[in-house]
């Protein structure tokens, strides 16, 4: 025990351990000694050190805090529970212990504990979640979520959540089969079709948060070099949308929801090669057709161009899914995103922890109002493996240089919900006459039908 200054530390450490090989409990538990607590949740800033953490299986099942007995006896440690609070839903651990070694304050999610002898610390170990407890607690989440969807804040006309769509979709599909309890990580979460299609609750759920597409056409502005490899190569390129991690927006869901919820650094590798079966194009609606800003955002500084695509509405299905950008209100209200967060803390409230395990792909959809001028509407592909692995492949993304999956759709085909109709090249791309008239010759070939136009846009700066 060498590594143990105090040597109240290394009596626990011992205690511990001789514990755990007594009953057997090495299989599920382990015990860390001053762990970084943000390698649990990027977001803890602080170099604060308990002194042990107790993994159960993957997760912190015990945080463990080591005080001396005059400072324990005197109360000292309350001077310091709301931040042990923080760290306990942060790491998302069920205890927080601060103990002398002889007696110990237990801090659970919402509750702190009376003063008990060291002894009792032990109980807690083999305490687990009964199959009647489950239930129980399924039904509280079931009529819990059922209540919360309803309008938020009725005394404030502007402020409430009027979601039709919602409510369809609690009348025909939502039931208490639709909530299941994950005994690992100790949470509920809606039930997951086994093969994560789209059409699973939760996929659906998000869905009916987000606006349809109602207009004829999209646009997108790219690189010329991005539409020449789309029409040599009858392919329609989306990333995986953890490329897409904006800067700006990365954090806005989680921010608004839940400032513990789970980051990305600290999915499980199951978790993540999930979210690498989910990409995403950016598109903008008919409206900003040939629009100097979004040329200088999305065109290559004005070079590039602005594809214009017809939506086949019937083909809008299966594994594609394309759907507005919900933006915050002006004032930084966003009820859709309340919606999210009253369900959260309103079971985390009772005791209980609830996760949108679809919440990493989703919450892309979702911005603040600074991007409410880009209008920006999203092309959601969920593969399903039938894609051949050659049109499947990784990336270093630009600008940020992320490691990302992509997948390459057959852009003709019949079946794919948007139809190339016009290609209009930026103010300031190169030799536009001469472009044109190549464009036009290599969409012939490729049997597009697609016309060529050249921006009617004459007031810009060249780059």
């Amino acid at each position: 025990m060498s590594q143990y200054y105090d040597p109240t530390e290394a009596e626990i450490a011992t205690r511990i351990a001789n514990f755990i090989s007594e009953r057997q409990l090495s299989s599920q538990y382990s015990v860390l000694h001053e762990p970084d607590l943000s390698e649990f949740n990027p977001q803890i800033k602080t170099r604060f050190r308990p002194d042990f953490v107790i993994l159960k299986g993957s997760y912190a099942f015990m945080i463990i805090e080591v005080v001396n007995t005059k400072r324990f006896n005197s109360k000292q440690p309350y001077a310091n529970i709301s931040e042990y609070m923080v760290y306990l839903e942060m790491v998302e651990a069920d205890y927080f212990i601060i103990t002398d070694g002889e007696y110990f304050y237990m801090l659970t999610p919402g509750n702190l504990g009376e003063r008990k002898p060291f002894a009792e610390l032990f109980q807690v170990f083999e305490q687990e979640l009964n199959i009647q407890d489950i239930l129980s607690a399924g039904k509280r989440v079931f009529e819990t979520i059922r209540t919360i969807f309803q309008p938020i804040d009725p005394s404030d006309e502007e402020k409430v959540l009027d979601l039709p769509r919602i409510r369809e979709a609690l009348q025909n599909r939502f039931s208490e089969s639709q909530i299941s309890y994950n005994p690992e990580g100790r949470f509920f979460h809606f039930t997951e079709d086994s093969e994560g299609k789209i059409d699973d609750f939760e996929n659906q759920f998000f869905q009916y948060l987000l606006d349809p597409v109602d207009e004829d056409e999209v646009c997108r502005y790219t690189t010329l070099s991005t539409l020449y490899y789309s029409i040599s190569g009858k392919s329609y390129r989306m990333a995986s949308h953890l490329a897409m991690n904006d800067r700006g927006e990365v954090d806005y869901v989680d921010k608004l929801i839940d400032d513990t919820y789970t980051t990305l650094p600290n999915l499980s590798l199951p978790e993540m090669q999930q979210l690498n079966k989910s990409y995403i194009s950016s598109l903008t609606t008919e409206d900003q057709r040939d629009d100097l800003t979004m040329y200088r955002l999305y065109g290559e500084e004005t070079k590039g161009v602005c594809l214009v695509f017809k939506i086949k509405k019937t083909r809008l299905a299966g594994n594609l899914i394309l759907r507005k950008i919900s933006y915050a209100r002006k004032d930084g209200y966003h009820p859709e995103l309340e919606l999210l967060r009253r369900i959260i803390s309103s079971l985390k409230s009772m005791g209980i922890r609830f996760k949108f395990r679809k919440l990493e792909l989703w919450k892309h959809f979702f911005k603040s109002a600074d991007y409410a001028i880009e209008k920006e509407v999203r092309l959601l592909y969920i593969d399903d493996n039938t894609l051949p692995s050659n049109k499947k492949g990784w990336v270093i993304a630009q600008p940020d240089s992320i490691l990302s999956k992509f997948v390459l759709l057959d852009l003709q085909a019949a079946d794919f919900p948007l139809e190339l109709t016009e290609i209009i090249l930026a103010p300031n791309c190169p030799e536009r006459t001469l472009n044109k008239k190549q464009f036009e010759v290599l969409l012939a070939e490729q049997g597009f039908t697609a016309k060529v136009s050249i921006s009617t846009i004459e007031s810009f700066r060249k780059a």
